[in-house]
C-alpha cells in the first residue's frame, strides 16, 4: 500500500486504520495501537504531511 513498515513492529489490539499509507514510515521495534493520518483540513485548506514513528516507540490509542 505505500506504507514503510520496519521489522518486529507490533500493531495493538485496538482498532488500526491507515488513512494515508503513503505518507507512513514506522521504525524498527515500534509498537502502534491507534489511528494513523497524515492530513486535515484548516481553514478549508488541505494539509499534508509525513507520519514517522521512530525505531522502539510507543504510540498508544487515543493519541494525536
Amino acid at each position: 500500500m505505500g506504507c514503510r513498515i520496519g521489522h518486529g513492529v507490533v500493531f495493538g489490539s485496538s482498532f488500526l486504520q491507515v488513512v494515508d499509507p503513503e505518507m507512513l514510515e514506522i521504525g524498527d521495534g515500534a509498537t502502534v495501537s491507534c489511528h494513523l493520518q497524515a492530513h486535515s483540513f484548516e481553514d478549508r485548506v488541505l494539509k499534508l504531511a509525513p507520519v514517522r514513528i521512530a525505531a522502539d516507540a510507543n504510540v498508544g490509542r487515543g493519541a494525536v
